[in-house]
């Protein structure tokens, strides 16, 4: 039995040591709905024939767009590897996979994680230009 199932259910258990059942007296379980925070969904999303994935970014001005974009295309001419880029208006829509074998790579994972950084720094730039 884990130790949340001892927690859980503290009032109806015997507890196989004295040790087990100190411990076990101070914890508390907290019910999901009532944390201050939710988990956060992820926003990329996993997509068939190719499996790739896909993200759109949406900026409140055309600089943060820029920014991003150029980064982008840095980081892609370093590590040569390359993602679909479609701009629309002030959204860009990020598609990667690796094309040779048609499915989602490591490398395909780091110019995500790059992607969310790049946009993380954009939302920073919103409060240095206040």
């Amino acid at each position: 039995m884990s130790l949340l199932d001892y927690v859980s259910n503290k009032s109806k258990q015997v507890f196989p040591s004295k040790s087990i059942a100190t411990l076990v007296e101070g914890i508390s379980t907290v019910p999901n709905n009532s944390l201050p925070i939710a988990p956060k969904n992820a926003e990329w999303v996993y997509l068939d024939a190719p499996e790739r994935l896909v993200r759109r970014f949406s900026f409140e001005r055309f600089s943060h767009l820029s920014y991003f974009l150029n980064e982008l295309l840095d980081y892609q001419e370093y590590e040569q590897h390359h993602a679909r880029v479609t701009i629309e208006g002030n959204d860009v829509t990020v598609e990667t996979y690796t094309h040779d074998i048609e499915r989602v790579t490591l490398s395909d994972k780091k110019l995500a994680a790059l992607c969310d950084e790049l946009y993380a720094d954009t939302k920073l730039l919103n409060y240095s230009e206040r």
